[in-house]
């Protein structure tokens, strides 16, 4: 075996242990200093025979010694860098300076990507029982109190006379509690090794469920029996106001006229809520305020969020067309068992034999209208 084939045969040898250098191997760094000195008299060997090749060729030699095969770049460095680490230290690592290759070899540049560990943020759910009264329970299930009809009425009694009577009614309402869920299926391996996705997932997890809550709130309101009505037509004259915006109105007024409440907020569909805001008059000027100005006509500036200086709540849970009008604070309670809980297995079904893990998130409410005149649905009137 010549000089060039000797010293490739240690070179390689020296490579096939960077990774053990690099981690400190103690065996594997003896190893390669006894390799880097082989490699260092080899290298002289051959710089001796450079010499004579250079000798040779003057007087016309027609076989040169063969080139010397350039140093494995940063080996023996890594090697004094391993011996110098405190391995006791948690986290210690070896970081290397790669010198220049021969003129005549081809460099590839090592494919070192940063890593970005966030996911694309996920819109936080708003919910519409922010908006109404709210209490919490021990059982699974309330029983609450509608107001009935009030009969009677106060009056002014003359001396002697008989006092004003007016009589009350309640309606005792049990409902028990829903459930609200849902879950995901990750692997254990995502989990632990990117924990920002596992956030990402608990955050998709929690929106979707406050959604299925707004949904589920809405249809219980609006599903209400007792509750009031107002119908609009768009320039009929069958329905109790002739548009939606008129509507509105005229469903806060009834709430005032008919309970001793006052109307705090509008749930009211993205759609109509688009409609409102883009509402022209003759001129083609904005009736509720334009992009940059304040309401056409007085100049005061009408903030988005509210109709008739009422709090408004977008959600795609309201049909289009049928906002509702209510004394959230008032008239409706949503009664919750503790807060949203994401919990995560990993003991469901065979999910252990595939390092999967499930991840679950639940909340459990009831919606309680206790007073139902004190919320009025709005519609479109029939023909």
């Amino acid at each position: 075996m010549n000089l060039k084939e000797q010293l490739r045969q240690k070179k390689a040898a020296l490579a096939a242990l960077k990774e053990k250098i690099a981690a400190g191997d103690a065996d594997a760094i003896k190893s390669g200093e006894e390799l880097a000195e082989a490699i260092k008299s080899l290298e002289a060997a051959i710089a001796e025979a450079e010499k004579a090749n250079d000798l040779l060729k003057m007087i016309g030699n027609e076989d040169p010694v063969a080139e010397p095969v350039a140093e494995e770049d940063g080996m023996k460095g890594l090697i004094a860098k391993a011996k110098s680490v405190d391995r006791n230290v948690k986290g210690w690592s070896v970081n290397t300076t790669f010198g220049k290759k021969a003129a005549n070899t081809t460099i590839t540049a090592p494919q070192i990507a940063d890593v970005d560990r966030t996911a694309a943020p996920v819109k936080r759910g708003r919910r519409v029982a922010d908006l109404l009264g709210s209490a919490t329970i021990s059982g699974n299930a309330v029983t609450y109190y509608v107001n009935g009809a009030v009969e009677g009425d106060a009056g002014v009694t003359a001396q002697g006379a008989k006092k004003s009577q007016i009589s009350t009614s309640f309606t005792p309402v049990t409902k028990a509690l829903k459930k609200v869920t849902a879950y995901a299926k990750e692997t254990s391996e995502v989990l632990e090794d990117a924990p920002f996705l596992a956030s990402t997932v608990e955050d998709i997890i929690d929106y979707k469920i406050v959604s299925k809550e707004n949904a589920e709130v809405v249809t219980d309101i609006a599903g209400t029996s007792g509750i009031q009505s107002v119908t609009y037509t768009n320039g009929g004259n069958k329905g109790d106001a002739a548009t939606l915006a008129d509507a509105i109105l005229l469903a806060k007024s009834k709430i005032a006229d008919a309970t001793d409440y006052e109307a705090d907020c509008v749930i009211i569909n993205p759609q109509d809520m688009y409609t409102l805001r883009t509402a022209k008059d003759s001129n083609l000027q904005y009736i509720g305020g334009g992009y940059f100005t304040g309401a056409y006509g007085n100049g005061e500036y009408v903030a988005p969020a509210t109709i008739w200086g009422l709090p408004v709540f977008e959600s795609s849970a309201v049909t289009a067309g049928e906002p509702i009008v209510a004394a959230g604070k008032l008239a409706i309670k949503v009664y919750r068992k503790g807060d949203t809980t994401i919990k995560i297995f990993d003991q469901n079904e065979d999910d252990a034999l595939y390092n999967i893990v499930t991840v679950l998130g639940e909340e459990r409410l009831l919606v309680a209208v206790k007073e139902p005149k004190g919320v009025a649905k709005i519609s479109k009137a029939t023909a």
